[in-house]
């Protein structure tokens, strides 16, 4: 469905625009930014703005579509997008999700991740610095208030972050301090239709329903305004925090590249309260691979059992062991359960694997069926019957396993984090190369907030 209606507010100047993504930092000459456009209002005003400000720089934008395939619609959404881009003179490319079938709970979030996933590959795979997405100020409060419902701690009720760095691309959201209804007015003025997703009135979503309640208080707009400023000032705290982080968590807290940790109990119960939750997040997050740590609830509940010495056996969280053993440290490692399935390696390509790990094999490999899996029980066994030595000074068994290995069908051809080849079946010419290279760093770059 095509919209075209707005409210009565002022519009949004390019050079009202050019002050807000100026207070995101430096660009380089002639950028080159994405955009992610769903058609929606917020997108379209961002990618008109945009453009605009690119253009005056002598750079460009290429706008990014993601078809969820969760509506019959969405196709044809799609395409519409791409016309109002050809007719403005702006490249645009459809990104496709297969969802998982079927798929009962947490779609938005689910579709969320996907997007995001979606877009920062592209960008990455196209040398792609910058993507900015459409976020504004109804997202900046509905956002604390669905956190705030769902008991988030410091970190949830910051809200939304102007910038962060996710995997090497920067994520920019120049609109948090505007309110919806000044981009609908924009639109308005530019002549330019827009395409209406009848998710965002379905009640049964928490953030729809959110957004429904607020429209019902008469001095809604005072609310969004104190909410935003609540939301700066736990963002500037948590600014605080993170700087904290950085320097203390280091006394505590080894990181190793096989992707595993250790955390010296002692000098973990000496961290502040709330330093002591942001390092187990970071950690959960850098070891895990995922984009979000678990609920404070849960952090809280792990930090008690660290504190009381009471971790007596596997502690499982986010994907992670945590395992006190001798000497007063505790051992984090990847669940074997919850390590990702095998993918294929192509030569002379690098693949991400189980969010932690960038695996290149060299162009001259002899076999080009090859996948990267966890080593596993029969890998292990296989490498301690053919080359036991290299397994001393190695972490436990149980970390061992959930190593990176490549196979091909059911050979097991090399491990290179205990440089184990089969000499049996050599396709190697080099010991491939892989790096722990995780989605989230342990000192995560601090969080971005947009000053009035």
């Amino acid at each position: 469905m095509i919209a075209n209606n707005s409210a009565n507010c002022t519009f949004l100047s390019s050079s009202e625009f050019d002050w807000l993504i100026a207070s995101l930092g430096y660009f380089e000459p002639a950028p080159v930014v994405a955009v992610a456009v769903s058609g929606g209002a917020d997108s379209m005003a961002l990618l008109l703005l945009a453009n605009d400000w690119a253009k005056a720089k002598n750079g460009k934008v290429v706008a990014l579509t993601v078809n969820h395939n969760l509506r019959s619609e969405a196709a044809a959404e799609a395409l519409q997008v791409r016309k109002w881009c050809e007719y403005l003179g702006i490249d645009q490319y459809t990104l496709c999700w297969q969802p998982p079938s079927p798929i009962h709970t947490s779609i938005q979030e689910n579709a969320r991740n996907a997007r995001y996933e979606l877009m920062l590959e592209w960008c990455r795979e196209n040398n792609i610095l910058h993507l900015l997405t459409a976020h504004h100020l109804d997202d900046h409060v509905e956002t604390m208030f669905f956190r705030l419902a769902r008991g988030s701690g410091l970190d949830g009720l910051s809200a939304i972050s102007a910038q962060r760095i996710v995997e090497g691309v920067r994520l920019l959201r120049p609109l948090l301090k505007i309110p919806k209804a000044r981009l609908i007015t924009t639109l308005k003025k530019r002549n330019q239709e827009w395409l209406e997703d009848p998710s965002n009135h379905n009640s049964s979503y928490a953030r729809v329903h959110i957004r429904q309640q607020l429209a019902q208080i008469d001095n809604n707009i005072d609310i969004k305004k104190r909410s935003v400023i609540i939301a700066e000032q736990f963002g500037k705290f948590r600014n605080i925090l993170e700087n904290k982080l950085v320097s203390q968590i280091t006394n505590c807290v080894s990181v190793f590249s096989k992707g595993y940790a250790t955390i010296n109990i002692q000098e973990f119960n000496n961290l502040d309260g709330e330093i002591s939750l942001k390092a187990l997040a970071s950690l959960i997050r850098t070891l895990s691979g995922s984009d979000h740590p678990p609920r404070t609830s849960q952090l809280q509940s792990l930090k008690q059992l660290i504190k009381n010495n009471e971790l007596n056996s596997k502690y499982s969280i986010g994907g992670l062991l945590f395992e006190a053993v001798k000497g007063n440290i505790i051992l984090v490692y990847r669940e074997y359960n919850a390590i990702s399935p095998p993918i294929v390696v192509e030569p002379d390509m690098s693949v991400l694997w189980d969010k932690r790990f960038v695996i290149k094999i060299s162009s001259d490999t002899k076999n080009t069926h090859i996948r990267v899996q966890a080593l596993g029980s029969r890998g292990l066994v296989e490498v301690r019957k053919n080359a036991k030595h290299l397994l001393k000074n190695m972490p436990p068994d149980r970390i061992i396993r959930t190593f990176p290995s490549l196979w091909s069908l059911e050979e097991l051809l090399c491990v290179p984090h205990i440089v184990y080849m089969n000499e049996k079946i050599r396709v190697f010419s080099t010991m491939p190369d892989i790096q722990f290279h995780p989605a989230k760093p342990l000192a995560d770059s601090c969080f971005s907030v947009m000053n009035s």
